[in-house]
């Protein structure tokens, strides 16, 4: 396809990064598909944002492929969260525990040895993950859309200023400084800090070299050799080294979870998201109370009297998902307990105040392609562990800070287990297709960001862009509201004069997560618009020329 034969609106992608979303444009340019671009994308995403995503990471997605593209007709979900090692036992720190975090998501140990280091490492799935799409629904060679990530590697890529400030981010809530945490090994000290010492500073060149080597193994030797090929030995020997709780047999033995997507109701529309352990309960439970509350007369959007019931509604979902909400292979209660009209009635009653936050360090795509098949992707690596693997370049995540170390809570550590987090990667569907793909980045804000960006499109009107950008709030304890810094000072007064402390942001943008969304306008010719939050720096490409 050449540019002269390139049709605007006939598919899109959108992320954090502009060169991942660069890179899944262009594999739809080339003649690939949502699945194509997906790969292409999420392994660049690996190398331009490697301290928040990666091949060490974990995550979860909902896609849609149409029946006519060679697809299902329908939507799954695949989940392909961190799970805990064969040899985590439920009591492995439990005479180690100090605390919950300030946050309230996430848990303190003596020596931070569930924050940094081996023992912090789950099972990676990301590379599993991202290989079962492909498998099946991509059309184009695994190796070659791997291959459009390795240059960033090795030739290296500009530093933005948001990764730059990771560099510097001190600990956050009793964890480990970034400083402190990429330093904690030796390759880690080699490949993150110059010569000086220092971090790179926006605008410097970052090179991997290691990584991009490692790419071009995967990208020869398939995705199989990341759990079960050479790779896979010379992961597990290093963490066996080094008293990791987890081994070589658990990667030989890791597959992603494949199953339907929660569906609920929101006016009119099926709302598709993410199961246990990712957020998508939260999410509808979210909506389905919203509904009842807009049942009535619909308030003026984002008055006090809009934010003030919303806000409600999200403390009260938020404190059930930190209580109740796990994985429930592990006999925590099913998803569709949580979202019974009993339960919700109960829910809509209680008192209860949100708590804390989860991990910043995500990152999305979403992706429409020229048949109007749709994937929401999210991949993290928590925290990091701050663990690179010596001579691969691999950074591995850090999600066993996340699991409490007391036995008999729902989200005490099991070998095996997952902990849950709000990833809600989302679709709404109108008459059974997909009309908007969205998710975000936004840790424990992802819950009030994308709810509120798919009542900003179907009961106010917005079409997405406008509704991305539209500002947002959160509730997070008992009578706290958070406000972007675009909320109008009479508003902002009429809340605090109703009782809220109020924490009005300077920043304009991102607050209450970075929602990257697209909305499915017409079908027939396909336009899709994009939606990205201008608090990073993401960007939304179609499909553009190859070069």
């Amino acid at each position: 396809m050449n540019a002269e034969e390139i049709q605007p609106g006939r598919g899109l992608v959108a992320a954090p990064q502009a060169e991942a979303a660069y890179e899944g444009a262009r594999v739809l340019t080339a003649g690939g598909n949502a699945a194509d671009a997906l790969v292409a994308a999420a392994f660049v995403q690996g190398v331009v944002d490697p301290h928040r995503c990666g091949i060490g990471g974990f995550g979860c997605a909902t896609l849609f492929f149409h029946e006519a593209a060679g697809g299902p007709g329908r939507s799954l979900c695949v989940d392909f969260h961190g799970r805990a090692g064969s040899l985590a036992r439920p009591d492995v720190w439990a005479d180690l525990f100090e605390g919950e975090t300030p946050d309230g998501f996430g848990y303190l140990v003596k020596n931070k040895v569930n924050d940094v280091g081996y023992q912090a490492i789950t099972v990676p799935g990301m590379v599993a993950g991202v290989a079962e799409i492909h498998s099946r629904f991509g059309r184009m060679p695994w190796g070659e859309l791997i291959e459009r990530a390795i240059p960033y590697a090795e030739n290296g890529f500009r530093v933005t200023p948001e990764l730059a400030n990771f560099w510097i981010r001190p600990g956050l809530h009793g964890r480990v400084s970034t400083r402190d945490r990429l330093g904690h090994t030796e390759a880690g000290r080699e490949i993150c800090f110059k010569e000086d010492g220092e971090g790179y500073q926006a605008g410097e060149v970052f090179r991997q070299p290691r990584l991009a080597e490692t790419y071009r193994r995967l990208a020869n030797e398939g995705p199989e050799s990341y759990y079960r090929g050479a790779l896979a030995r010379e992961i597990a020997e290093d963490w066996q080294a080094n008293g990791a709780l987890v081994t070589l047999d658990d990667l030989q033995s890791y597959a992603p979870t494949i199953r339907e997507p929660l569906s609920g109701s929101f006016r009119g529309y099926e709302v598709l998201s993410t199961p246990l352990p990712g957020g998508g309960v939260a999410l509808l439970q979210t909506l389905a109370l919203m509904e009842r509350r807009l049942a009535g007369s619909v308030p003026l959007h984002n008055s006090p009297a809009y934010i003030e019931d919303y806000a409600n509604i999200l403390k009260k979902v938020w404190s059930d998902r930190l209580a109740n909400q796990g994985d429930t292979s592990f006999g925590t209660p099913t998803d569709e307990t949580f979202l019974t009209k009993e339960y919700l009635d109960t829910l809509a009653e209680r008192e209860s105040p949100q708590g804390g936050a989860d991990c910043p360090d995500t990152t999305q795509l979403t992706i429409v392609d020229h048949d109007g098949n749709s994937i929401s992707f999210s991949h993290s690596l928590g925290y990091n562990s701050g663990v690179f693997s010596p001579g691969l370049g691999i950074l591995f995540n850090n999600c066993m800070s996340a699991f409490d170390p007391r036995p008999g809570n729902a989200n005490s550590i099991a070998a095996g287990k997952a902990r849950s987090t709000a990833v809600a990667e989302t679709i709404v569907l109108e008459e059974g297709k997909p009309k908007l793909v969205l998710g975000s980045p936004g840790a424990a804000r992802i819950t009030a960001g994308i709810s509120q960006v798919i009542l900003n499109v179907t009961v106010f009107g917005m079409n997405v862009a406008e509704a991305v950008v539209h500002p947002r709030f959160d509730a997070y304890s008992d009578n706290t509201l958070l406000l972007e810094s675009r909320f109008p000072a009479k508003v902002v007064a009429a809340l605090a004069g109703g009782g809220w402390e109020i924490i009005h942001s300077p920043n304009p943008f991102g607050v209450v997560g970075r929602v990257y969304a697209a909305e499915i306008s017409s079908r027939d010719p396909l336009e899709v618009i994009a939606g990205v939050d201008p608090g990073a720096s993401g960007a939304a490409y179609r499909e553009v020329p190859e070069e």
